[in-house]
């Protein structure tokens, strides 16, 4: 996906994401865009951190 999303009401409606309201797609478009990487035990953000750790906002919580 290298369109820009300009808003979350175009994350919904981009790829036929708009009648499937399932936010693990939300998440795991948002966090693998910036940078995220996922294994067997989690989330990583692109710095090593794995998500219970990680301090601030996710990427999905930056679009609302």
């Amino acid at each position: 996906m290298n369109r820009f999303i300009a808003s979350v009401k175009d994350l919904f409606t981009f790829d036929n994401m708009a009648g499937d309201p399932d936010m693990s797609k939300v998440v795991f478009w948002a966090r693998t865009e910036a940078g995220w990487y996922l294994d067997d035990s989690g989330w990583y953000a692109p710095d090593g951190t794995h998500e219970s750790e990680w301090k601030g906002l996710t990427p999905e919580q930056q679009l609302f």
